[in-house]
């Protein structure tokens, strides 16, 4: 799905963010499941606790950067130059 501009529909930039936020916390989950000694159970799963409730308590900042990332990718293909400075 194409916006307009030729940059990627910008709807689809925050399922991308919370599909990242998701992919972190299984990996973690993973991890933790493969550890042999609890102490390492315990410190992987207390990381996928931890990175879900920030998650959770900075939900609304993580789309706001969302809508800033899409901003971006508008911003970026109707001016190339942004990226080389302000020559």
């Amino acid at each position: 799905m194409r916006h307009h501009l030729g940059t990627p529909h910008p709807i689809l930039l925050q399922p991308v963010v919370i599909v990242t936020k998701v992919v972190k916390v299984a990996i973690l989950t993973a991890m933790g499941v493969q550890q042999e000694f609890t102490r390492g159970v315990i410190l992987f799963i207390g990381g996928v606790v931890g990175v879900v409730a920030y998650d959770y308590w900075a939900r609304k900042q993580i789309l706001f950067a969302a809508d800033m990332m899409k901003y971006s990718t508008i911003a970026i293909k109707a001016n190339p130059s942004i990226l080389m400075g302000s020559s």
